[in-house]
């Protein structure tokens, strides 16, 4: 939490300062003008969601990777709610880094949506990660044959459990699209229940994200013939556009279902580590560096973390980098790091 954090960098820079009888010797981040990142003992909490959970266990590896690394940096995983609460808790100073979506990011950044109470500008970028793609899915010889308003009205669509991010996602779709609530009937329910009613055919869309291939459309495909509908350029372009560039256009690969035929678009949503701005730049410098020269044995560890390469880890961030994730980034010329330099 942040308070051990305050505590452990007060009383390495008192030590410090003790020992060398002058605050020039503390902690100096430069020498001979090169930033010289975390010269004492720090301790961040990395929240990310419920013990068992994806990025729980990302967030363990994570920090288990940086104790080990010999860095003066000590992460503490942190089991919460989940990313919608993960906001907040940065926002308020309660955790140092944690696990949200870029969505989540951005209300957080501009304290808008559910996160009006919180001040503004707390919640800063500092790696994106894999993306949540949205799949839109019809049963085979359904008579919804597209993505359009006319062909979505009055229909019953599976849009998520509210609270979930495939909810947040089919809601900015039907926005796109010009649909108001009673213009369909919205199903809110789970991943595994959304399955079931497309088998009983309770369901005429099924709309639900995730990284690809996702189990409960690999549970769906199993005992229906299933298409995958495209998400015209257009409507995508308007959900990105509408979510200030929160979303990004995506593809959902032939290769990821095997009744996928064909790369179909679509648009996603990042999941991204983010950073309270209250954290010091040379801290999260430091965390940065340690993931970034970590990141193929976390591959090693974790299949999730293959996604994450050098052209990906900016994607759909929208809002300010921390400044020691943008100074890191900097210095070794990461992919679309220029765009954030203002």
């Amino acid at each position: 939490m942040k308070k051990g954090l305050c505590v452990v960098l007060m009383l390495c820079l008192t030590l410090s300062m003790f020992a060398a009888g002058s605050t020039e010797a503390a902690a100096p981040v430069q020498a001979a003008g090169k930033f010289m990142g975390l010269t004492t003992k720090a301790t961040i909490s990395l929240a990310a969601n419920p013990i068992g959970q994806s990025s729980y266990q990302q967030a363990a590896q994570i920090a288990d990777m940086i104790n080990n690394s010999g860095s003066n940096l000590t992460v503490v995983a942190e089991a919460t709610n989940g990313y919608a609460e993960n906001v907040g808790l940065v926002a308020q100073g309660d955790v140092e880094i944690a696990f949200t979506n870029n969505l989540m990011l951005s209300d957080g950044y501009y304290a808008k949506g559910d996160y009006t109470g919180i001040a503004p500008e707390k919640c800063l970028g500092v790696i994106s990660l894999s993306c949540n793609k949205t799949h839109v899915i019809v049963l085979k010889n359904s008579p919804i044959t597209e993505v359009s308003y006319e062909k979505f009205k009055g229909k019953k669509i599976g849009i998520g459990q509210v609270g979930g991010t495939s909810r947040f996602d089919a809601l900015a779709l039907m926005a796109a699209l010009g649909l108001k609530p009673g213009d369909y009937t919205a199903v809110e329910v789970k991943g595994a229940e959304q399955t079931e009613m497309m088998k009983n055919g309770q369901l005429d869309v099924f709309i639900w994200n995730g990284k690809a291939p996702i189990a409960t459309v690999l549970d769906l495909l199993a005992s229906k013939d299933c298409v995958f509908l495209d998400i015209p350029s257009d409507i995508v372009k308007r959900i990105i556009d509408n979510s200030k560039g929160a979303y990004t256009e995506q593809v959902l690969d032939s290769s990821y279902y095997d009744q996928l035929n064909r790369n179909v678009k679509t648009f996603g949503n990042n999941a991204v580590l983010f950073a309270s701005a209250d954290v010091p730049e040379e801290v999260v410098y430091e965390f940065v560096k340690q993931f970034y020269e970590h990141l193929d044995a976390l591959k090693k560890v974790n299949k999730a973390f293959l996604e994450i390469v050098p052209e990906k880890m900016l994607e759909g961030i929208s809002v300010p980098l921390h400044k020691g994730a943008l100074r890191y980034f900097n210095e070794i010329g990461l992919p679309g790091i220029a765009a954030f330099n203002k």
